[in-house]
């Protein structure tokens, strides 16, 4: 089985390299409504209530597409946590829906369809996450940043994506 699972990762790591995709992140911005609603949530320490929350955040923010991944990819940790990984791959399908290209949600539904042993899935997610880490060297340089300075926030960027 692990044999089988390496082809996958190896074959769509290679796949991977033909594709280019530029990660993303997931910005709340200070101060904003989705902000101090956020807040709000962090400060609750009962679980259930916290998931109600989430949804409630999700619901009321359904138009910005980054609080949309936020909550579900909240709710998605909540639920792998919870030990609900079929749960957890729901919501993080939800936060891909909003956010496609984050590698912290890629990740985390890694790790959920390992968990259910879906390999099939787990090798969706793993190139799709390598095609985003591929895809940062090969990002169009910006004609207010040197060459050098380019260079280097390519790395720090990849640097980061490593551990992932």
């Amino acid at each position: 089985m692990r044999f089988h699972r390496s082809v996958l990762l190896l074959a769509g790591l290679l796949l991977c390299s033909l594709l280019s995709f530029a990660q993303s992140q997931i910005t709340i911005p200070a101060g904003t409504p989705e902000d101090q609603a956020l807040a709000a949530i962090s400060k609750e320490s009962d679980a259930e209530k916290k998931a109600a929350m989430l949804q409630e955040f999700v619901q009321k923010f359904a138009s910005n597409p980054d609080a949309v991944a936020y909550g579900n990819w909240q709710l998605a940790q909540m639920a792998l946590k919870a030990g609900d990984p079929a749960q957890a791959l729901e919501y993080g399908a939800k936060a891909l829906a909003a956010k496609p290209d984050v590698l912290d949600i890629l990740t985390l539904q890694v790790e959920a369809a390992q968990q259910l042993k879906d390999s099939a899935k787990v090798a969706d997610y793993a190139m799709r996450g390598g095609a985003i880490i591929n895809g940062i060297s090969r990002q169009p340089k910006p004609e207010s940043v040197s060459a050098q300075d380019w260079k280097n926030q390519l790395a720090v960027q990849r640097a980061a994506a490593q551990p992932t």
